[in-house]
């Protein structure tokens, strides 16, 4: 319901001065309350959503709400209902909500028209008229990003996504503010220790008798309630419940840095000192919470990122079991207890074996996704995972063919797992990648994912593989070339020798939306041969690159390292032709292929050599892909997809350039955890080329 604003005599100006918007709602008791930074947390309380613009400057006792927030963010003001009735011809219910709804939106237009829209008044209605919200699904832009994103951290080996989804909703909105208000450059942000965060719900949740100890990891019965005992699991949404977290749930991380190991949860040295001079003061004025993802589309453009708790899916793949590919994939064709049928389609036509493998529903490319049904089993619906949404698109197609989803901000780590306990690697993409504002070749430079064997450059025989064009295309498009055995795959066994070296010479798929794939390798039965030319060749690539970031002395800024210049073509032409080969130019050199399987499961049996190990930037990187679908498939069987828009209005005391107004607070350590975050750079369709200079090739 929304009120009939047009019956106000509102004046623009002064309400823009005051304050950016007011919620108004009414209690159970038979009063009005407004607030800014405090929502009203009564479960059985109507909420009328109000834009500043048509509150501030009205007559009677609503100005005073506009005044006393103005004073002072903490404050209250209660107006009984009988002085704000008579501001009204009819009492309010479900039934004239969307009558009310609409003349305020005229009204709305009306003061729209003397200044600049904001997002805020196209989608303040959006839950109260169902035609309005269809119109403004058709206006939606096709694609969003929020574009004050802090870096990806990392959980590791702790069930504590939920914290990172918080933590991450804290400091995109603590960076947001910072930059409107002149406080934070665009490129500054702070970051908060997720350790800390995880001791003060632990502490709250023991004080305090509330449910929060049935939320939070694992409990123990004290007789009179549940208490948590550590953080493994949990709901982010905790942010909003938990009212002193506002003074010491955000902390910077130079208090205490997140502990990847189990058991660590109350670790936080000098948290206790810290608490008692921190700066970093919060309140979250209201929470939303959306249960399907076109609301989700509508809340992300309120402009702040949102916490996401939901279910994922595990997929199955079907393996052909034949006598060749028994031995690596741990199978028998001939038994009647592995053996499962095969899909009825042309890829598996004349396996008589196949057998099931259960995998993570989410690929090195930072996509999820599933299998096609009902040719292949049926996904299923696992566990539970947060994270936070900070843009979609409905253009971007995934490597499985899904169109449209949104942009997520992981906690999971890229490359090779941390331990033993992980059976899968993983990889991810930029903001700007999914968004499709930047080419894949320069992706490759901000989030390479060396260890995805769909990065690693091919090439078709040993005399290629070791051949300096090889070296250099493989160096300049940042391509893995040169592979070591690692074996240390818990579904593949004794297909290379721990620490032979390959080269990747052929991906082929198995066909029919099946996931698998097969991979061939050139054994490299001399490395040492090349290394020579690749190191030269790959020095050379490198140090373009490198020159291109920082520009040579007295060189043009915008010079690109030369990808198709004459160093390159002299590069080629001194280059020997043949390089470890047969004299007559042959290879009879030795391959390896892998059964069809899921491609991700390559990664951990070779791996790119040390050298050529290249780690994603964690300030661009860490951002996953969730398709519609998947959502889709998530609500029809397990309905768990939670979106809480969380508006958190940050003191004017967090901020370190507001530190001599207050003398009283300790800056040191948010001042050590202030940082500079890197950005995508686009240098159009190939990354560090440029047209050569005049003259290049004149006698």
């Amino acid at each position: 319901a929304v009120l009939p604003l047009d019956r106000f005599s509102a004046d623009p100006a002064r309400a823009a001065a005051v304050m950016p918007a007011l919620e108004v709602s009414l209690l159970d008791e038979g009063e009005y309350y407004g607030t800014h930074t405090r929502g009203t947390r009564s479960a059985g309380s109507m909420r009328f959503r109000l834009a500043a613009a048509f509150l501030c400057g009205v007559a009677l006792t609503v100005a005073s709400i506009c005044v006393s927030h103005r004073v002072a963010d903490t404050s209250e003001a209660v107006l009984p209902a009988s002085r704000v009735g008579a501001l009204y011809e009819s009492p309010f219910s479900e039934a004239s909500s969307p009558a009310a709804a609409r003349e305020s939106m005229a009204a709305a237009e009306a003061i729209a028209a003397a200044g600049s829209r904001s997002p805020a008044l196209s989608l303040w209605m959006t839950d109260h008229d169902g035609a309005q919200s269809a119109k403004l699904v058709q206006q939606m832009p096709y694609k969003y990003a929020i574009r004050t994103i802090t870096p990806v951290s990392l959980q590791l080996g702790r069930g504590t996504c939920w914290i990172f989804a918080a933590i991450a909703v804290l400091e995109a909105s603590y960076r947001r503010q910072g930059i409107e208000r002149g406080w934070l450059r665009p490129d500054e942000y702070v970051k908060m220790s997720e350790q800390a965060f995880g001791v003060a719900v632990l502490d709250l949740c023991r004080r305090v008798n509330s449910s929060c100890g049935a939320l939070v990891g694992t409990e123990i019965w004290t007789g009179t309630q549940l208490k948590p005992m550590d953080t493994q699991g949990g709901e982010s949404y905790l942010l909003y419940y938990l009212l002193e977290l506002r003074y010491i749930g955000a902390l910077p991380v130079t208090v205490c840095p997140y502990t990847p190991w189990q058991g660590q949860d109350h670790v936080c040295p000098g948290i206790r000192q810290a608490r008692g001079s921190n700066p970093l003061r919060f309140e979250v004025s209201h929470m939303y919470t959306e249960y399907e993802r076109q609301a989700a589309k509508i809340a992300l453009l309120r402009g702040r990122i949102l916490a996401l708790s939901t279910s994922l899916v595990a997929v199955t793949y079907v393996l052909p079991c034949t006598k060749e590919s028994a031995s690596a994939l741990g199978c028998d064709p001939t038994s009647t207890t592995q053996c499962i049928p095969c899909p009825d389609v042309r890829a598996f036509a004349g396996y008589g074996c196949c057998v099931a493998a259960h995998r993570d529903g989410s690929t090195m490319d930072g996509d999820f996704f599933k299998l096609p049904e009902p040719t292949f089993p049926e996904a299923e619906v696992e566990g539970g995972h947060a994270m936070t949404l900070a843009g979609y698109s409905d253009t971007y197609r995934t490597e499985f063919g899904f169109v449209g989803g949104f942009i997520l901000k992981n906690s999971w780590w890229d490359g090779l797992p941390p331990s033993a306990d992980w059976k899968q690697a993983r990889g991810s993409h930029s903001m700007a990648y999914y968004m499709q504002e930047i080419s894949a070749e320069e992706e490759a430079w901000a989030c390479p994912n060396s260890a995805s064997p769909r990065r690693w450059y091919s090439c078709p025989s040993l005399q290629d593989c070791r051949g300096p064009a090889a070296v250099v295309k493989a160096a300049m498009f940042n391509q893995p070339l040169h592979l070591e055995c690692i074996d240390r795959s818990p579904y593949l066994h004794g297909l290379c020798k721990k620490g032979d070296r390959f080269f990747l010479k052929s991906i082929e798929p198995f066909g029919s939306g099946s996931g698998l794939f097969r991979a061939c390798f050139i054994r490299d039965p001399d490395p040492e041969v090349a290394d020579g030319v690749a190191a030269g060749a790959a020095s050379y690539a490198h140090r373009n690159h490198e020159e291109d970031v920082s520009g040579p002395t007295g060189s043009d800024s915008h010079h690109r390292g030369l990808l198709y210049g004459p160093d390159t073509i002299s590069l080629r032409q001194e280059g020997s032709p043949v390089v470890g080969a047969n004299a007559d130019g042959t290879d009879d050199h030795s391959e390896m292929c892998t059964p069809y399987i899921p491609l991700d499961d390559v990664a951990l049996v070779l791996s790119p050599t040390a050298a050529e190990v290249r780690p994603n930037n964690p300030d661009i990187c860490g951002f996953y892909f969730f398709p519609y679908d998947i959502i889709d498939e998530i609500l029809a069987k397990d309905h768990n997809f939670q979106v809480n828009d969380m508006d958190v209005v940050w003191h004017p005391e967090a901020y370190l350039a507001n530190m001599n107004t207050f003398p009283s607070l300790n800056y040191s350590l948010l001042q050590k955890a202030t940082r500079i975050q890197q950005s995508v750079q686009s240098s159009g369709p190939l990354p560090f080329t440029h047209h050569s200079p005049p003259n290049t090739f004149l006698p």
